[in-house]
Formats: structure tokens, C-alpha cells, sequence
């Protein structure tokens, strides 16, 4: 098994807020990086604070989207959401790390794509 399900609502106990949503550069071309059905992915840059530390990371949970889908920042204080939240270990060239990935995201109210839903998607959670 390459990906592992995150549980939301604990990964979301942790979440400090949203920092940003950046596109995914592809590493060779430079330019905006789409999966294999030509969607682009995008990052969403959240501050996570590891039980017992105080200091909080900067984390990124990827995601492929449409820009006309993507949720708007000025709604990221009512709440996030996810669907399909998950984590792979990664390694290479000596290196080792966890990336997160969710099919779909949401701020405030849920507001699917659709996408999701149409793919067998699990159930939302949320931090509000």
C-alpha cells in the first residue's frame, strides 16, 4: 500500500490555519505541473503544530483542481475541510519524508467540486 487514509479531524486538531495556495511547478519545464488527466496541482500550505512542540511548521497537502474550483482565501477562517486525505512515505536519493494529499478541499461550508464524489470519495471533516 503506497498511500495510507489520514484521519481529518485529528490531522485538522493540529491546524493553526491556512497560509497559502500555491501551484505546483513541474520540475522541468517550469511550468505549472497537471496530473495524468491534465487537471493542475496545486499545494495548500497550512501551519501545523506537532503535539508537544511548540513551534509550529509550515506543511503542504497537494491537490489537483481546476483555478475556477479552487476556494477562495478569504473564506479559509470558517473552517476547513477535507475529502480523501491521505499520506505516502517517500524516499530518494537518500532522502526520506511524508507527503499529504487530499482529493478535494473546502473552506466553510462544504462546497464539493463534485470530483470527488464521482471518484467514490470518503467522508468530509472538519475543524471549525
Amino acid at each position: 500500500m503506497r498511500e495510507v487514509p489520514v484521519d481529518a479531524g485529528a490531522f485538522l486538531a493540529n491546524v493553526g490555519g491556512v497560509v497559502a495556495i500555491e501551484p505546483v511547478e513541474d520540475f522541468e519545464t517550469k511550468n505549472h505541473a497537471t496530473n495524468r488527466d491534465g487537471v493542475p496541482k496545486w499545494k495548500l500550505q497550512l501551519l501545523y503544530k506537532r503535539p508537544g512542540v511548540r513551534k509550529r511548521d509550515v506543511i503542504e497537502v497537494g491537490f489537483a483542481a481546476h483555478e475556477h474550483a479552487l476556494p477562495a482565501m478569504s473564506d479559509a477562517q470558517k473552517g476547513l475541510f477535507f475529502r480523501g486525505l491521505r499520506a505516502m512515505l517517500w524516499e530518494q536519493g537518500g532522502r526520506h519524508g511524508l507527503s499529504l494529499s487530499c482529493d478535494e478541499f473546502s473552506f466553510g461550508p462544504w462546497r464539493s467540486t463534485g470530483r470527488a464524489e464521482a471518484e467514490g470519495g470518503d467522508a468530509l471533516a472538519d475543524a471549525a
